[in-house]
């Protein structure tokens, strides 16, 4: 089974910040319209949009998770 820990916790907030530079930095060759051929640079920035939101997403679910009475408890010994 899967644990819900303190590593796991900082896991998903790390994943999250870089998911969400990550798509950071897909999207910048469409702000700067450094690409000047429609195909990648759409591509990149679908892309770069959809890991924009998926980021936060990651960060609401373990919220939620973190909000589960015996994860919770679980989490209380974590040191920030």
């Amino acid at each position: 089974m899967w644990m819900f820990t303190c590593k796991v916790m900082r896991f998903v907030v790390v994943f999250a910040a870089a998911l969400f530079v990550f798509g950071l930095v897909l999207q910048l060759p469409l702000i700067f319209s450094w690409l000047q051929t429609r195909i990648p640079t759409a591509f990149f920035s679908y892309l770069g949009l959809l890991a924009m939101l998926l980021s936060p997403l990651f960060l609401l679910l373990a919220a939620v998770v973190s909000s589960i009475p015996t994860v919770s408890h679980k989490l209380d010994s974590c040191q920030h």
